[in-house]
């Protein structure tokens, strides 16, 4: 009986180390529609580092120049990769860069709200960015429609 007690109580431990070392979101899968050229679904992944040292992928994510399509996405992930950019002491998701001129506009998840942030934001800080990249449509669509 000492055994099974034993027994149960390592199983138990065991399975509560296994879901904390659970990894945190790898990728988001979103869908847009009604949006004209960025309709269709999308994965969202996030990489971390400066926009300096991120600016050719960062600036070539289909909502870059313009800040709906920006806000679009931030708001579709909202808050499922959690709040990993910390500034000045506040929580917030990943940002969505979408213009550099000086310094980098971008569009934030924060408090349940998208944030339009223009305000030039100093290249040279590491965050945590938003990257997508468009998952083909398989057809399946168009086999089940008999087109």
């Amino acid at each position: 009986m000492k055994s099974l007690k034993i027994f149960r109580r390592w199983h138990t431990v065991a399975f509560l180390l296994f879901i904390c070392s659970a990894p945190a979101v790898k990728a988001v899968s979103i869908n847009i529609t009604g949006q004209g050229t960025i309709d269709g679904t999308w994965e969202v992944t996030t990489v971390s580092g400066t926009f300096n040292s991120l600016q050719d992928p960062l600036s070539s994510q289909v909502w870059w120049g313009n800040s709906g399509f920006a806000g679009i996405f931030t708001g579709k992930v909202g808050s499922s990769f959690g709040s990993p950019n910390d500034v000045w002491g506040s929580q917030f998701g990943p940002f969505f860069a979408y213009a550099y001129y000086e310094g980098v506009d971008l569009a934030y998840f924060n408090g349940g709200n998208v944030v339009d942030s223009p305000d030039s934001w100093d290249p040279d800080n590491s965050w945590t960015w938003g990257i997508a990249s468009r998952v083909p449509d398989t057809g399946s669509t168009a086999a089940l429609l008999g087109v």
